[in-house]
C-alpha cells in the first residue's frame, strides 16, 4: 500500500487557488493529511497510519520474537496464587477505582497465562520500557568509570 495517493480535487468541498495548503481530518480509523500544491488543482493525501507492536519491539532495540512463547500453558498452583495475589494487589491499588472487577478465580488466571499478549499489552509494554540501546550505552559507561576507579585506587 501507498504511503500517499492522488486525490480528486472535488473531494474536499472548500477549494484552494494558488500556493500551498494542507488539510488534515481524523476519523475513526486514523488521521489523513491533503496537501494542495500551486494552481493545477492537485491534492494528495498522506495517510498517517499506527504503528504494530512488532514496530515498536523494533524501535525498542529488542530482537523479533522477545514477546513470543511467554504462555504458561498447563501453569503450577504455586504460579497461579502467585499471579492471584499481584492482581490482587494491582486491583487494590489501581483496578478498584477504574471499576475493573478482581479475577474470580484461579481458571481466569489460567486462560490469561495461557495466552497473556494482546495488542494493547503490548503497546503498553513498549511504551512504557526504554529502549535496549539506549540502557546498553548508558551500563557500559558505568562498567567503564567504575572500572577506572577501580583502576586508579592504591592497593
Amino acid at each position: 500500500m501507498s504511503a500517499y495517493r492522488k486525490k480528486s480535487p472535488r473531494h474536499w468541498s472548500q477549494k484552494v487557488r494558488g500556493g500551498v495548503s494542507h488539510k488534515v481530518e481524523t476519523g475513526r480509523t486514523g488521521a489523513a493529511m491533503t496537501e494542495s500544491m500551486g494552481s493545477t488543482g492537485d491534492e494528495w493525501e498522506y495517510i498517517i497510519r499506527r504503528l504494530t507492536p512488532l514496530e515498536c519491539c523494533r524501535l525498542q532495540g529488542f530482537p523479533d520474537d522477545w514477546a513470543e512463547d511467554i504462555a504458561i500453558i498447563n501453569p503450577k498452583a504455586s504460579t497461579v496464587r502467585e499471579w492471584m495475589i499481584a492482581w490482587a494487589e494491582w486491583w487494590r491499588l489501581i483496578g478498584k477505582d477504574e471499576g475493573i472487577q478482581l479475577p474470580k478465580d484461579a481458571k481466569q488466571v489460567e486462560r490469561w497465562l495461557a495466552d497473556p499478549t494482546s495488542d494493547s499489552g503490548l503497546y503498553k509494554m513498549w511504551g512504557n520500557g526504554i529502549a535496549l540501546p539506549c540502557a546498553m550505552f548508558v551500563m557500559e559507561g558505568i562498567a567503564e568509570v567504575l572500572k577506572e576507579e577501580n583502576s586508579n585506587e592504591p592497593e
